[in-house]
């Protein structure tokens, strides 16, 4: 059985302005999405300026190592479907002010049949900007 866990929302409103600290390696900004590692996200990412931004996107249950590095181009998307997502980084490499928007729904398997499902279903795509 799988369990819909609830929506997510980037900083509690999905969407957000975050200031730069002008650095190319420390997160302007971090959020904790889940922390179980039967848990899924699907959602999008969306860089809502006119300035490049990275992200990580990090695993679960304490797992330090990032599981992907993106860059994010101006009013460009990452689409996440169905990716054990623990938490994500942005990073701004100037002190501007940018928008981003977040959104998804976390999805819980029960067991290891279900996490196959779940797994082989995974992707994680860009949308670009018009």
């Amino acid at each position: 059985m799988v369990n819909f866990v609830g929506f997510y929302n980037f900083a509690g409103s999905g969407t957000d302005v975050i200031i730069g600290n002008g650095s190319k390696t420390i997160p302007s900004f971090s959020e904790v999405i889940n922390n179980d590692p039967k848990t899924f996200f699907s959602g999008q990412f969306t860089n809502l300026s006119r300035e490049l931004v990275h992200i990580n996107m990090k695993g679960v249950s304490g797992q330090t190592q990032t599981m992907h590095k993106h860059d994010i181009r101006p009013y460009e998307s990452i689409n996440v479907i169905n990716i054990p997502l623990g938490s994500i980084d942005i990073i701004i490499e100037s002190t501007n002010r940018i928008g981003w928007h977040g959104m998804g729904a976390l999805w819980q398997v029960q067991d290891e049949d279900e996490y196959a499902v779940f797994a082989s279903k995974s992707s994680i795509t860009e949308s670009g900007s018009v």
